[in-house]
């Protein structure tokens, strides 16, 4: 509510709410922090910026530390704008360089633009226009994405002020246009009140004396229905000095005296020092030159304090046209010369402290690309560190893996070679008392166990095989059925010795994209169990088919299936089931955990599939090769 009083100019209701607003929070530290600063707005928004100094003083160096950054950053905004206006320099560019710090660490665009536009405003002040128009033109271009039409009124007429100044007249009737349609867009009276005293501004600048004045006429008219008089003092004090050179003293005098007091008001050492200037100017022109010398040296004072180089050297210059007038010219030599000495003084401090401040920026920038390859650095390391970790864990479990294999090979394979040794010492030691059909027996015996052994042997060989081709596969087109024919000649005369019979269900090719040899080993796997498992006199199914995105070949037998409670185990390494082989055969609880794990090195997967009327269900899964970019097939 106060910010909207004092936006209408109504000062006392602004004051009232936001002294409410103070009691109110009173209770909350954060929320104190922030009534206090809008009271300090209103105050400087209404020219008592001594009041406004006192609240943000005590706000920055006592409990502004509670509040949100966002506040903080206000409070230096606004401390650097009223420091600004009370003449304090040095103070103000320390609490903008505060604040653009502040603001620049949030990274929110609105608050920054607030801090260019009042930082560019000080610049103008002291005429350093180029980095002014970089400042004005930084907040303009932000507010000009951010959509607000009061910001972009006072930026857009600040940049055309400074664009008059260059006499780039083009450009700034173009800005000042803008800043005009902006202003009515936003229909804030404040906001028309500033673009149309600027709007004067642009016209003196480009020297259009009729237009300067009916633009300072039309702001006068408007600003006696909305009391804004931070901007009245300038619009009158403007008008005097035209009314001044256009040798209308009688006008002249009450604007220019309206004006400075107006100023006093504020505190605005810059405007009491330009309407002294003024009012010095007029007695100097009507003979009353020692009124008028003490008028500018007083002038002189107010400028010199702000740091306003130009309107000090104009000030000057009148003096000593005063000075000369009643004879003191060798005193207004002496006072010209002092003043260029300490303008020499205060142009190398400013230009030392310009150095320094792009010595900071440019130490900060290194900083902060220290850190940031610092940083990367860490990351990078971190990953690696990360990645050898993950190596080293992989690695001590392929160790672990490869030390449980060796163990289970020396177990398994000692006792059968203890048993191939002592048939072998049989048949040497007793070679003479042998007969044919004990050694035929043993021979038989020996060839059980090699058979045995090479199972065992290609067993763990496989294991080592899939590790070492994890990155070796080789995907290509496949005819399923055509690989599952393959398979079927591969087994048929040991389905012949338990009369099981083995036979293929598939209506139409089917293509899948695969690894062969992988394909080829996993088929193998199955079938085997499936031969394994299954009773003589039965059968063996291998079903191929596919869908839109899979091929899939299913081996079906007429074993006893896999218990429900043991489903758990499949797949897993030495997984020990209640089924047993019904012609005896040996079984080291491998062959499943490698069938998965060599499908899943192709793309692929194995899984039990329930099935009607069957024992057992493997489906081996692998990818479906789209019909639209069939390539030639590759059998294996």
């Amino acid at each position: 509510m106060s910010q909207h009083f004092s936006r209408f100019g109504q000062y006392e209701e602004a004051l009232k709410a936001a002294k409410e607003s103070q009691v109110r929070s009173s209770k909350d530290p954060a929320v104190q922090v922030y009534s206090e600063y809008t009271l300090a707005m209103v105050y400087h928004q209404h020219q008592r910026n001594k009041d406004a100094m006192e609240i943000l003083e005590s706000l920055i160096h006592g409990n502004a530390n509670v509040a949100e950054p966002g506040i903080q950053a206000k409070v230096w905004t606004m401390m650097a704008g009223v420091y600004d206006s009370l003449g304090f320099s040095d103070k103000a560019d320390v609490a903008y360089k505060v604040a653009l710090d502040l603001r620049e660490k949030l990274g929110g665009k609105s608050g920054l633009a607030v801090v260019y536009y009042n930082y560019a405003e000080l610049c103008a002040r002291r005429d350093d226009d180029a980095q002014a128009l970089e400042f004005f033109t930084r907040a303009y271009n932000i507010e000009k994405e951010s959509g607000g039409f009061s910001d972009v009124a006072q930026s857009a007429c600040q940049i055309g002020i400074l664009h008059a100044k260059r006499k780039k007249r083009e450009t700034a009737q173009e800005f000042i246009e803008e800043a005009m349609t902006a202003a009515r867009s936003a229909a804030v009276p404040i906001v028309m009140a500033y673009v149309l005293a600027n709007k004067a501004s642009v016209h003196e600048y480009l020297g259009d004396e009729a237009k300067h004045e009916q633009a300072l006429l039309e702001a006068r008219d408007f600003l006696k229905i909305h009391k804004f008089d931070a901007i009245l003092g300038p619009v009158l004090g403007n008008l005097g000095f035209l009314y001044l050179e256009q040798r209308k003293r009688d006008e002249a005098r009450p604007l220019l005296e309206q004006a400075y007091q107006l100023s006093k008001l504020e505190d605005n050492k810059y405007r009491m020092g330009y309407w002294l200037m003024g009012l010095g100017k007029l007695e100097r022109e009507l003979g009353n030159h020692e009124l008028a010398i003490s008028l500018l040296q007083k002038s002189i004072s107010y400028l010199r304090e702000v740091r306003a180089h130009i309107a000090t050297m104009q000030a000057l210059k009148e003096l000593a046209l005063t000075l000369a007038d009643v004879g003191r010219g060798e005193e207004s030599v002496r006072m010209l010369a002092t003043w260029a000495d300490e303008y020499v003084l205060e142009h190398d401090e400013a230009m030392s402290n310009r150095l320094r401040n792009v010595q900071r920026i440019l130490e900060k920038e290194r900083k902060d690309r220290e850190e940031e390859i610092y940083r990367l650095r860490n990351v990078e390391l971190s990953t690696a560190m990360l990645a050898i970790e993950t190596a080293n864990a992989e690695l001590k479990e392929l160790a672990a893996e490869k030390d449980e294999f060796m163990a289970i090979a020396a177990h398994d394979l000692r006792n059968p070679l203890a048993d191939m040794r002592g048939m072998l010492l049989t048949i040497l030691n007793h070679y003479g008392d042998l007969g044919m059909e004990d050694c035929f027996a043993i021979c038989k015996d020996l060839l059980t166990t090699t058979t045995r052994m090479s199972a065992t042997v290609h067993s763990f060989l496989e294991v080592s095989r899939t590790d070492r081709r994890a990155s070796e596969t080789m995907s290509g087109t496949l005819d399923m059925v055509h690989m599952a024919h393959r398979a079927m000649e591969r087994f048929e005369s040991r389905a012949d010795q338990k009369k099981i019979a083995l036979s293929i269900a598939s209506q139409q090719q089917v293509w899948g994209m695969a690894d062969a040899s992988i394909v080829d080993a996993v088929m193998d796997n199955l079938i085997s169990n499936a031969i394994k498992y299954s009773p003589k006199n039965s059968e063996v199914v291998l079903d191929v088919s596919a869908d839109e995105n899979y091929a899939f070949s299913r081996v079906i037998d007429q074993g006893p299936g896999i218990k429900i409670e043991e489903r758990n185990k499949l797949f897993t390494k030495y997984a020990k089931l209640s089924n047993k082989p019904t012609a005896g055969e040996d079984s080291l609880g491998l062959g499943l955990y490698l069938a998965k794990r060599m499908a899943e090195r192709t793309d692929g997967t194995i899984y039990l599939e329930e099935h009607p009327d069957c024992g057992a269900c493997f489906t081996l899964r692998v990818k479906v090769k789209p019909t639209n970019v069939l390539e030639t097939a590759n059998p294996g």
